[in-house]
């Protein structure tokens, strides 16, 4: 396998251009636009030396496929891009559209209003330097120089920086292991448009975990007519792992519903909302609270300690969605001539060699399943310990600081 460079080295190569992809643009941009001076010229010169790889015929990622709302206020899907940013035009329309003034937005119609519009609008931007339909198998990083190649061999692009925004993937978690042949993933489920998949046995559906995807799926299953007669006459069950389900909500709707927080650690200095970052939010806290408070009887939380006691209610179960969290889908990576496992919980996106801890100069990840803490003003609540994935939360939270690294390293 040749570590020759490729016709062009760019300062920075990103792998994946579905929600965090477009993410690094976006902010990328917003830095160029809200900028001046020798620092506007060191961003626009990041943007005119990256090359986005994308597996796929086209940018855009998965979110159309996902058949619930985008549990956030239609608007607020486009906050992030800034004046002056080549988005704005298409930022602009959007907010002119007649679903803008609906609460939620299911995410095909975000995808076919926003997100494709988008998606070309980023193949206008860079032309050549989007090389759709190159699947990155495997990472070189030998002499500070980051050469990607696919299964075959060959090489993609070679560059300064990389960044991977390759998705996540669910894995069977081993304690549901005996029933694995009745089990599928909340990633996959929440995609599913054929019933035929549907088990026709009774029993009830379980579903693993009291999580945004948990209550998503739940959503699904009493508001989709695709469920309607599969889940007539059918307990739904959530298990409950946490020591409380949070909800994302001002202090005054928290105390009104009578829910545990604390001021000092729960509630954003930033936004001023309790469990900012970590709570269940517009479809999935309305229907916790429906479910909590007995107006929802055909679904019913149990709090466990661990799946293993709930053996019975497995072996009585029709269907078992679990809802555990992404793991992130890395490329293979080689640093010097040896394959090394990496890993990612930080504050601005760094990899780490996962068995010496030390930092990979050069090589950042963000997307699902990357565990990635925002520093200060969008770290939201003391008491939040886990990562931020979202539409808006690569451009805002996320990727300007992986932006900020690499402008550093120049």
């Amino acid at each position: 396998m040749s570590l020759l460079p490729a016709n062009n080295l760019y300062q920075c190569q990103t792998v994946g251009a579905g929600p965090a992809g477009i993410g690094m643009l976006t902010a990328l941009y917003n830095a160029i636009a809200t900028t001046s001076g020798d620092l506007k010229a060191r961003y626009q010169g990041l943007l005119e030396s990256l090359v986005m790889i994308e597996a796929n015929d086209a940018p855009g990622g998965l979110i159309g496929s996902y058949q619930i709302n985008a549990n956030t206020n239609a608007a607020d899907a486009v906050t992030a891009i800034k004046d002056g940013s080549p988005l704005a035009t298409l930022r602009d329309q959007y907010l002119k559209l007649p679903e803008i003034e609906k609460v939620l937005i299911a995410l095909p119609r975000l995808d076919e209003l926003l997100v494709k519009p988008l998606s070309n609008k980023i193949v206008e931007l860079l032309g050549d330097r989007l090389k759709c339909r190159r699947r990155v198998s495997r990472i070189v990083k030998s002499e500070a120089i980051f050469s990607s190649f696919d299964s075959s061999g060959e090489l993609i692009a070679s560059s300064h920086n990389l960044l991977t925004c390759c998705g996540g993937t669910e894995e069977l978690l081993s304690e549901l292991q005996p029933w694995a042949d009745k089990t599928c993933f909340g990633g996959e489920f929440l995609q599913w448009c054929d019933a035929d998949r549907l088990p026709g046995n009774p029993g009830p559906v379980v579903i693993t975990s009291a999580s945004h995807s948990g209550f998503s799926c739940v959503w699904r299953l009493l508001e989709d007519a695709l469920f309607t007669e599969f889940t007539q006459g059918r307990d739904i069950v959530v298990l409950q792992r946490q020591s409380i389900v949070k909800l994302r909500c001002t202090p005054a709707f928290a105390d009104d519903h009578q829910l545990d927080w604390n001021e000092e650690n729960d509630l954003c200095r930033r936004t001023g909302l309790v469990y900012a970052s970590a709570g269940l939010r517009k479809d999935a806290k309305f229907l916790y609270l429906k479910i909590r408070d007995g107006e929802e009887p055909r679904v019913r939380i149990l709090h466990i300690e661990r799946l293993t006691d709930q053996s019975e209610l497995l072996d009585q179960a029709a269907l078992i969605i679990q809802c555990a969290g992404f793991i992130a889908k890395m490329p293979e990576i080689e640093i010097d001539g040896k394959t090394i496992r990496v890993k990612n919980n930080s504050k601005y996106g760094e990899v780490s060699d996962a068995d010496s801890g030390e930092v990979i100069p050069g090589l950042f990840a963000c997307g699902l399943g990357m565990h990635i803490l925002p520093e200060n003003e969008f770290h939201g609540e003391k008491s939040f310990n886990g990562s931020l994935n979202g539409l808006q939360s690569y451009p805002l939270a996320i990727t300007p600081g992986i932006i900020e690294q690499m402008i550093k390293n120049q």
